[in-house]
């Protein structure tokens, strides 16, 4: 099963997308604020998705701030509407989304890509793939912390 990563913005939306083995993602696209809700259901309906991680904007001190309350409703408003269409619950938590956007710009900028007047860039689904793989890396190191080592 896959795990959609997502950072929400104020018009753009990145997703990124686990593989089965929710080991790595990778970005998937970039759908704006008003498509969103048609994008993951399409995406729910044709992947075997096990949970949606979005991407929580915190300080660096790491506490809330107004933008972080705002992600937390429109995530959970997402969540019901999604919920209500598809008649099933939809697993969901939130991923530590510091920096993510300046490593996204880095990437763009490392590989000399030139940022897009309008339209959707590819830098927010890299952003949903930094919060993702954080997840699934933290997600992994603690299945591995919780083995027992003894023979």
């Amino acid at each position: 099963m896959k795990i959609v990563g997502l950072d929400l913005g104020d018009r753009w939306v990145g997703i990124a997308l686990s593989d089965a083995l929710q080991m790595t993602c990778r970005p998937y696209k970039t759908a704006t604020i008003t498509t969103i809700v048609a994008e993951l259901q399409t995406l729910l309906k044709t992947e075997r998705i096990e949970r949606i991680i979005f991407g929580l904007p915190r300080t660096m001190r790491g506490t809330e701030s107004e933008q972080t309350l705002k992600v937390r409703s429109q995530a959970e408003q997402l969540i019901a509407t999604l919920s209500a269409s598809l008649n099933r619950e939809i697993p969901y938590s939130f991923g530590d989304e510091r920096l993510t956007s300046q490593w996204a710009q880095n990437v763009r900028i490392e590989k000399n890509v030139k940022k897009q007047k309008s339209g959707p860039s590819l830098e927010h689904a890299v952003a949903a793939a930094f919060v993702l793989q954080n997840y699934l890396d933290s997600k992994a190191f603690k299945a591995s912390s919780n083995q027992d080592d003894s023979p």
